[in-house]
């Protein structure tokens, strides 16, 4: 366990969670007597924290900060929930729904597994079963995302974040189900409970089914999402760049507001465009003297400083257009383009 929360942790920061779990279940451990749980608790906080440490030292080591800037967020407590809602109603019902009903199949869901874990406690039952941990970890996997991506900039939530509860969740919510079918009362009791789980289970399935299908409806035709589909693949802006790659040579700062997807298709190295709430980076922008922008027209990111600011701020000459973007140079004292020449001005 030790082990495995080390490696969460350290993959994504939301892996935290599972180290809180795991001292949470020694907490409540009833076989120990409390002076026997600090120790235990210590240990596998320590060796669960040892990736992740290790890895802030070096960012700091390498940027002087330990997890780079962290923005406020955006989205307020009421559409975070939407979008938590929203995300598990899809994994039922892929069409979409509304703001008031994704909010409140959230609540519900967040209350029904808090009541069940809460009832679970009340009843003193094994707290070191593997069912009393997914629930505990599905409940504070749920409030962590929630409060984290309230109070610091996400993404907005998805099955990509979520997708860690999936199973415990649908884990939890079946323990009612599994109560009334192996329950020892009447015929009835027990076959209600059958029933339900059957069409629980049938509904999930079919859900799944149409998912697929939709899925698949547009990976056939345009690839799969992400830098990997053929707008992408195909690119003008991305062939003009793999046949000059001169462009990035020493002392040509290039920046580009699909810096990732540069990277992910030519293997060449840009930086990001400032970011909009971060005055520092966009200084440090304005400052170089000369730089290349290479832009996309179908990567826009709000959360970056646009083209037209930057042609408000400073003279930009078109070097190639494309369909899917263009290439733009800045020279502050007028010099020609450089191709593959100079002292590296920028960061």
């Amino acid at each position: 366990m030790t082990l495995f929360a080390a490696i969460a942790a350290d993959t994504r920061f939301i892996g935290v969670t599972l180290i809180i779990t795991g001292g949470l279940l020694i907490l409540l451990d009833p076989s120990r007597p409390w002076r026997r749980k600090w120790g235990p608790i210590a240990l596998f906080s320590l060796g669960s924290i040892t990736l992740v440490t290790w890895n802030l030292v070096r960012n700091f080591l390498i940027a002087s900060q330990l997890t780079g800037e962290r923005e406020k967020a955006l989205n307020s407590l009421g559409t975070n929930l939407y979008y938590f809602g929203s995300t598990l109603t899809q994994w039922l019902v892929p069409a979409g729904v509304g703001r008031r009903l994704a909010i409140g199949v959230a609540v519900l869901v967040i209350l029904v597994i808090c009541l069940l874990w809460v009832r679970w406690m009340i009843r003193e039952r094994d707290r070191g079963s593997y069912e009393f941990i997914a629930l505990t970890f599905t409940v504070l996997y749920a409030l962590s995302m929630i409060g984290v991506s309230t109070i610091s900039r996400f993404e907005n939530m998805d099955s990509r974040l979520l997708i860690p509860m999936f199973i415990p969740l649908l884990w939890s919510l079946s323990m009612p189900l599994l109560e009334l079918v192996r329950s020892g009362g009447k015929a009835l009791k027990r076959g209600i409970g059958m029933a339900l789980a059957l069409t629980a289970l049938v509904v999930l399935l079919a859900g799944q089914l149409i998912s697929d299908g939709e899925n698949y409806d547009g990976i056939k035709d345009a690839g799969m999402p992400g830098y990997t589909e053929d707008s992408w693949q195909q690119s003008p802006t991305v062939d003009y760049l793999r046949h000059h790659p001169e462009l990035f040579s020493p002392g040509n700062m290039v920046y580009s507001d699909a810096d990732d997807g540069i990277y992910f298709l030519t293997g060449k190295l840009a930086e990001i465009l400032p970011h909009k709430s971060n005055p520092a980076e966009i200084r440090e922008m304005l400052g170089t003297p000369r730089y290349y922008v290479v832009w996309f027209t179908d990567a826009f990111d709000p959360d970056l400083v646009s083209l037209p600011f930057i042609q408000s701020q400073e003279e930009l000459v078109c070097l190639e257009r494309f369909s899917d973007g263009a290439i733009y140079y800045h020279a502050g004292n007028g010099q020609r383009p450089l191709k593959g020449s100079g002292s590296r001005t920028g960061p």
